[in-house]
């Protein structure tokens, strides 16, 4: 039991991770999938693992930035240079228009694959510990709101 618990510890953290960096996949699937976890640790766990991948993609999006060789030959390769202009102006501004209280919201939505809005915020120039801050506290709002709502629905079943 104890390398059962141990085991799914383990990938909570890892998924919660692969959730902010490179999947584009919800977090939700963390909280039927431990289940030799208690509830509250599998949502911090999944919290703590985001805010890892979080802090991985933010410096991921600051070197892509001052390094756009291989982008800008894709791009120009594949006659995209005017679409992804198009593409990056739109998200930069609403990430400028809306800022923190945004993107609390946009990982507070359960559902919502959180890779796109991690990667925007991460483009523009704000606050890390603060960005990291509202990944967390995000991330448990989130995941507690499911497991409330599933928990109120499985009542009457």
């Amino acid at each position: 039991m104890f390398w059962n618990a141990l085991w799914q510890s383990f990938y909570v953290t890892v998924y919660g991770f692969l959730v902010a960096v490179a999947l584009p996949t919800p977090s939700e699937a963390m909280l039927v999938a431990a289940p030799a976890l208690p509830i509250h640790l599998t949502i911090f766990l999944s919290g703590i693992g985001k805010t890892i991948g979080s802090y991985v993609a933010y410096f991921a999006a600051r070197n892509l930035l001052t390094s756009n060789v291989v982008e800008d030959r894709l791009l120009k390769w594949f006659h995209l240079q005017e679409l992804h202009e198009k593409v990056e102006s739109a998200t930069f501004s609403a990430v400028k228009k809306y800022g923190y209280a945004g993107l609390f919201v946009l990982l507070c939505i359960p559902g919502l694959p959180d890779t796109a809005s991690i990667y925007a915020f991460s483009f523009v120039q704000v606050n890390r510990v603060l960005f990291l801050a509202l990944v967390f506290s995000a991330s448990l709002i989130r995941l507690y709101l499911v497991w409330w709502g599933l928990a109120s629905v499985l009542k009457f079943i």
